[in-house]
């Protein structure tokens, strides 16, 4: 080989291993630019929560809820706002059976509570949930029976008086103390400060993924909502004002967005106060067997034309009677004759009967 061809073959190696070094490191700034702007959405089913909170003071939110598997497994949190009524995010119930799934409350410790389990019989989504994208993010969820109230199990109220920039909000929900960690036992709790709405949306580069049904909150980069802590809610001063819907994952530094319940009023008043229901499914009839096919009647012979009665021979005229002759008519002196016989029979007669 000559020192010319070994040289070329060398710069060829060369410039095919910056190529591929170039491309990888350029592989790797695109996915972590896209990791940043990966939105907080379904699927649910992770174990990040929220980020930099600390546990919750026990009775700090007797209105919280655990939506759960059947198994057990939390992956939304929710509200309980009536005795047969939690309320929740959208997403945590899209395409959801009712009878897959049981809500804990009274409960701050996952796994050691004497927290009761009540089991959903419907659930009734915004009808125009995710149109346009992320907005009418919210749900109720019926229960099967009556919530039993003490002093670990309450509704809350909602409120819908306008909140002032900067108010405080409470958010409540199982979550890891950091990204990527492990979930903790005990209901985490995380303060946040209500960032306005024109504010939020040019903080998100003028999506309008941020609605005007949304509230969004905000805290510091660090700190915030993430997969898990949706449904869960926002109160400020007890009363009930948002649930949390999406954000940037997790706690990069943007503003988060909730399904602002005042907003959602007329929504939750008409379902539950029975008028607004999700149309239901017509129950198909039970088949019936099929039917054998009717049997015709057995035909019957045909019958014989009826004989004519055999005609009566034509009956003889009667004759007349044959006439008898015509007495000839007594003559006067046989008659005279006679009577004087019959009174001569008459004296003998009376002669005979006086000797």
């Amino acid at each position: 080989m000559t020192p010319c061809r070994s040289n070329g073959n060398r710069k060829l190696l060369f410039l095919a291993i910056l190529v591929t070094t170039v491309s990888v490191y350029t592989q790797a700034a695109a996915l972590e630019a896209r990791e940043d702007l990966e939105v907080l959405y379904p699927p649910q089913f992770t174990t990040n929560r929220i980020v930099g909170g600390e546990d919750a003071p026990e009775d700090l939110a007797p209105y919280q809820i655990s939506l759960q598997s059947l198994k057990g497994r939390h992956f939304c949190g929710g509200a309980i706002i009536d005795k047969r009524w939690v309320i929740t995010a959208s997403h945590c119930v899209a395409g959801a059976k009712p009878e897959k799934l049981k809500v804990l409350t009274g409960a701050y410790n996952l796994k050691n509570h004497t927290g009761k389990y009540y089991f959903a019989d419907r659930i009734v989504m915004h009808c125009s949930y995710n149109n346009p994208a992320y907005a009418n993010d919210i749900a109720l969820i019926h229960l099967n029976r009556s919530i039993e109230f003490d002093e670990h199990t309450k509704a809350v109220e909602y409120d819908s008086e306008p909140l002032k920039d900067g108010d405080e909000l409470v958010l409540t929900g199982w979550g890891t103390l950091s990204l990527g960690g492990e979930v903790p036992q005990m209901l985490q709790t995380l303060t946040v400060k209500y960032v306005p709405f024109k504010e939020c949306r040019a903080a998100h580069d003028n999506s309008t993924w941020v609605d005007i049904g949304h509230l969004c909150t905000f805290n510091d980069k660090g700190k915030g909502a993430c997969h898990g802590d949706s449904g869960g809610p926002l109160v400020h001063n007890g009363k009930l004002v948002a649930l949390v819907n999406w954000g940037r994952p997790c706690a990069k530094g943007f503003p988060d967005a909730h399904a602002r319940v005042s907003y959602y009023y007329d929504f939750i008043r008409t379902t539950l106060s029975g008028c607004l229901r999700e149309p239901e499914k017509p129950k198909e009839p039970a088949k019936e067997p099929p039917k054998e096919p009717e049997k015709e009647p057995a035909k019957e012979p045909p019958k014989e034309p009826e004989k004519e009665p055999a005609k009566e021979p034509p009956k003889e005229p009667e004759k007349e009677p044959a006439k008898e002759p015509s007495k000839e008519p007594e003559k006067e002196g046989e008659k005279e004759g006679e009577k004087e016989g019959e009174k001569e029979e008459e004296k003998v007669t009376s002669a005979s009967s006086s000797a």
